[in-house]
């Protein structure tokens, strides 16, 4: 096993035994613990430190503390890892409980996982180099991969023209947040139909605006609140008889039409990358904030089925997964 160096502390006494330092990883999220199979992205994060010398709860206890949707309980929550306090600050993805660690500390490491954009949030300085106590994984680059989804639901079926998009509420308008959405649909010939969906209790509404405005189909923007209710979103779409697009594999396992999405499991793993780093006395600050590298199409061959539509030979060999 590689040896564990301490971040601080003055060295040992020769001859002195002294019993190893546990170090406490704490993992701030912003959604319930384990909805459609987040229990992988915790196993792939615990093997990634094991892999790199960690053994868990000897030298390593990685904590959680869950915001179950309450985005008020946020700033709390990361107070409590601040209290304990922890070594690291793990945010399980969403601008919003990233926001809540850094305003909590200034000192103690945190690693961001799929936060959009930390540098338009004033998480960091660049992505090259953060210039403060935050690094880890950006999936910013799923604003450029949105535009993909649209083409899927273009080429699945060429009568649909009227496309909403459910996404959480931004700090900008949507034409100008989601900007390369917007240009892909002009170019495609779509209409977008915004539909806001910042708490659970708001889906059902979300639907019955979707259904108002006559949509054809249904784009889902990536957000944890949106993603812990991939698969009610999929039941819904799938009882109005809509295609879904999402962007992220598991609700296309609940039951969702097609997925194109960042392989969250490797972000997971690369994560504990940075830990393994920060533990060992990098400084977050040095330390580039990276992007996905790994992308997948899974299609649903029963959903598609059940909606009566027919998979084009083109869109299927291209599909990385198929649930059949």
């Amino acid at each position: 096993m590689v040896a564990l160096v301490p971040l601080w502390g003055a060295a040992a006494p020769a001859g002195a035994q002294q019993a190893p330092r546990v170090y406490r990883v704490g993992i701030l999220s912003e959604i319930s613990p384990l909805p459609q199979g987040a229990d992988a992205y915790g196993e792939a994060f615990s093997r990634a430190l094991r892999e790199r010398g960690w053994s868990i709860d000897q030298t390593v206890r990685v904590e959680s503390l869950y915001a179950e949707g309450r985005v008020e309980r946020l700033p709390d929550l990361a107070a409590e890892f601040v209290r304990r306090p922890v070594d690291v600050i793990v945010v399980g993805g969403g601008a919003r409980a990233a926001l809540a660690a850094a305003a909590a500390t200034s000192t103690i490491p945190i690693v961001l996982i799929a936060v959009s954009d930390p540098v338009r949030y004033g998480l960091a300085k660049s992505v090259a180099r953060p210039g403060r106590n935050i690094t880890g994984l950006s999936d910013v680059v799923d604003a450029q991969i949105s535009p993909k989804r649209l083409q899927l639901l273009k080429e699945l079926s060429p009568r649909i023209s009227r496309v909403a998009v459910i996404h959480r509420t931004q700090p900008a308008p949507f034409a100008e947040f989601y900007h390369p959405l917007t240009v892909a649909a002009g170019r495609l010939g779509l209409t977008l139909l915004p539909t806001v969906l910042d708490r659970k209790e708001h889906l059902e509404d979300a639907f019955a605006a979707i259904v108002r405005e006559r949509a054809d189909a249904v784009l889902v923007q990536p957000s944890p609140l949106i993603w812990s209710l991939g698969g009610p979103i999929a039941e819904l779409a799938a009882r109005r008889r809509l295609p879904t697009v999402f962007p992220f594999r598991e609700a296309v396992v609940a039951g969702g039409l097609m997925a194109y999405a960042v392989d969250y499991i490797d972000m997971w793993r690369r994560a504990a990358g940075f830990v393994d780093r920060v533990l060992r006395g990098a400084n977050p600050a040095d330390l580039p904030i990276e992007q996905p590298t790994k992308f997948g199409l899974t299609v649903n061959m029963r959903t598609a089925r059940a909606l009566g539509l027919t998979m084009p030979p083109a869109l299927l060999v291209r599909a990385d997964e198929v649930i059949e």
